[in-house]
This record gives structure tokens, sequence and C-alpha cells, in this order.
């Protein structure tokens, strides 16, 4: 999959969530026919909307895994303050605000973002993350990707694999 076309889809999913949000919350609660999250059968599976999973996270910077798909895990997460410079060697990572704003700082520039906007930052490139309130915030990462990358920290370094 190209760059773009990656881009072209995520932006169809920004377009989704924001029309999501419109809609009330009986039809949110409607049953969906697919499965979601781990484990979860088709047959009696019912949707949860981000503001339901973001509202059992009372901590920040706890990555907790919501779904997983090729090899790949959506996180949500809480941001409030700012994150140590960090990397990871091996992988990609992307940070789609669901509600707030937050910046992703890098060496040379800073990215901020809002509601519905993303971030890819590559493999390999130092950044830091930070909010000065709070942002919920979805994370698309291979599994087993450690929240602090190439760096232990004991206050911000999460364990890996936390379901919601």
């Amino acid at each position: 999959m190209t760059v773009g076309v990656l881009i072209d889809r995520l932006e169809e999913f920004r377009k989704g969530v924001l029309k999501y949000r419109e809609m009330s919350e009986e039809d949110q609660g409607l049953p969906f026919n697919g499965s979601v999250g781990m484990g979860s059968s088709p047959s009696t599976a019912l949707r949860e909307t981000l503001c339901q999973q973001f509202a059992l996270i009372d901590e920040h910077w706890r990555p907790k895994v919501v779904a997983e798909l090729n090899g790949q895990e959506v996180k949500l997460v809480k941001f409030k303050g700012e994150f140590p410079w960090h990397h990871h060697d091996t992988e990609d990572e992307m940070f789609l605000v669901h509600r707030g704003t937050m910046q992703v700082e890098f060496r040379t520039h800073t990215v901020t973002l809002g509601d519905g906007q993303f971030c890819v930052v590559p493999r390999g490139v130092e950044h830091r993350t930070l909010a000065t309130e709070e942002a919920e915030v979805l994370i698309f990462e291979p599994a087993a990707t450690r929240n602090t990358g190439n760096v232990e920290d004991e206050t911000f370094t999460a364990p890996n694999g936390v379901r919601m």
C-alpha cells in the first residue's frame, strides 16, 4: 500500500468518525454486523463508541489495546503534559486525535493536531508528544511496540498489550 492510498483511506476514516459523532447515541448503539475488538462474536457484538471507551480510561500515557488487525494494534490513550523524547527503530506510529489538541514535536518542527487530524511518525525519527490540556488519541502501530521506543522510563514506559 502506498502512502497516498493510506492517506486517502485515513481521510475516509476521519470523515466517518466526524459523521459518527453527529449520530444520536441510540443510532450509535445499533447492533453491528462485523467483528469489533478482540474475541467478539459478530452475532453478539455491539458497537462501542470511542466516547464510551475513552470514559473508561482514568490515567495518562497508558495505551489500552481496543483492536488488533494484521499484526497491528489500535490503542486508545489520554495525553496530558510532555512525553519523553524517543524513537522506534523498526516501527512507524500513527496518532489520530479523537478529542482535544496535541503536538508531535520533532527536532526540527512541531505538528499540532486537533479533532480528526493525524500524523504518521516514520520509524527511526526522534519525537515526543505533548498536550497542554487532556487529549484523547488513537494510536496505530505494530503489536508489542513499546510506547517509549528506545527509552526505558520508570514513569512513562507502559506495559505492552493491556486491553480495554
